[in-house]
């Protein structure tokens, strides 16, 4: 017999079974607020029981159920997976998988939090409002539980060994910056006490219990498709820069232009960015290494490469433009650490791209981290040449070879 799926989630994993060739049950819970928590969990639980007893009714394998969740439906999955670890009266599940799940409501500050603190769909105070939300609860307690003030700090010293940014992998924990310490208030906590219910936060779990639990799958990345990216804000006198520096569709100017609209800031220092003013020798010297006309292979500078004379750097410069050199807008410079867990790539680079340079600088830094790089060069490629793709006459036949390389690419995973 097959593994059968059952889901508490969304349309995503409900498709899942589709692709998998599974047998497929998916939950109805009643929702909030119209039904007050826990009242959700319990209708998973018990359909989850049910489904169990009475697998073998359905010509389904009772010990090949594997129960699948998104989102709150991770934290459902998680939960549902909690409460029947230790029951002998029926078949154990086989495996639970949890897509980006909720799994505790202690700590809204974690490296996570912060860090997408203002992504679309679930912000950080979004999430919390959701909570408060699901619970009933008055939202105007938003601010207090992001502080972390409606945590007793007995609850924080039992629950570190679990919850704990110390705890989270170092890649994960650039430019974190610890909250600064907040007073416990009595009635938040009084008010939202489900929150450390194991029902609601998994996490908090003891050991005799997820010691019971099933193999559990979190999803990694399978691959990343870079088509022909901007990957660093360090260096804009690479050879790719100086031959495509007037080329459509994307002139050297522009790019420069389109970082500071990018980080809101008015493009006064623009000339002097062009000219690298913004970087400190000190990190010149510490990126060298991977950022560097040296490191392009020959038959990219013979195309009227000059080197640069070097410029001097100007710190009230590099203070207004001071985030081009972050990782999360310049990935080239992230430590090797990060490079060497990164998932296999693709990348596209295009001869008249300003950007051409970035990519072969990211795929020798990969490669040098034995990361899978799958490389294609459009020789007669622009930037943005893939906008015109599927416009008839404006089409470009070059698009069309990055298009079908690409999709190659995907369907080879």
């Amino acid at each position: 017999m097959k593994v059968s799926l059952l889901s508490t989630g969304s349309y995503f994993v409900t498709t899942v079974h589709l692709l998998c060739g599974l047998s497929f049950v998916h939950f109805r819970y009643r929702l909030s607020p119209d039904h007050k928590y826990p009242a959700q969990t319990l209708d998973c639980l018990a359909a989850t029981v049910h489904f169990l007893k009475t697998a073998e009714n359905y010509g389904v394998d009772p010990d090949r159920i594997i129960i699948c969740g998104d989102s709150a439906g991770g934290t459902f999955t998680a939960s549902v997976c909690q409460e029947l670890a230790n029951r002998r009266d029926i078949p154990k599940i086989r495996a639970q998988v949890l897509i980006y799940p909720l799994l505790q409501a202690l700590n809204f500050n974690l490296p996570s939090h912060q860090k997408n603190g203002f992504i679309a769909f679930l912000s950080q105070e979004r999430a919390v409002y959701f909570v408060l939300k699901y619970l009933n609860k008055d939202c105007s307690m938003k601010e207090a539980i992001l502080a972390g003030s409606h945590v007793p700090e007995s609850i924080n010293l039992k629950y570190r060994k679990w919850i704990n940014p110390d705890l989270i992998p170092e890649v994960f924990r650039l430019d974190y910056k610890p909250p600064l310490p907040t007073s416990f208030l009595p009635q938040v906590h009084e008010e939202t006490k489900e929150l450390f219910e194991t029902r609601f936060s998994p996490l908090l779990a003891e050991d005799a219990v997820v010691c019971c639990l099933p193999d559990t799958y979190l999803p990694k990345v399978r691959a990343q498709v870079l088509l022909y990216p901007g990957l660093q804000g360090l260096d804009f006198h690479l050879p790719s820069y100086q031959q495509n520096a007037s080329v459509p569709m994307l002139f050297r100017r522009l790019v420069i232009y389109f970082c500071f609209r990018y980080l809101n800031k008015e493009p006064s220092v623009l000339e002097d960015v062009l000219q690298n003013c913004h970087v400190p020798e000190s990190m010149k010297r510490k990126y060298k290494k991977w950022i560097s006309a040296d490191i392009i292979p020959d038959e990219f500078k013979i195309r009227g490469y000059v080197p640069q004379k070097s410029t001097s750097y100007k710190p009230e410069v590099h203070e207004v433009v001071k985030e081009l050199l972050a990782i999360t807008f310049s990935p080239l410079l992230a430590e090797d650490s990060i490079i060497c867990q990164l998932p296999e790539s693709y990348i596209v680079t295009c001869e008249f791209d300003v950007l051409r340079d970035d990519g072969l600088l990211y795929k020798k830094r990969l490669e040098d981290n034995g990361v899978q790089v799958t490389w294609y060069h459009c020789e007669s490629g622009f930037h943005g040449i893939l906008a015109f793709f599927g416009y008839g006459i404006f089409s470009f036949l070059s698009g069309k070879k990055i298009m079908d390389s690409t999709v190659k690419y995907i369907n080879s995973l």
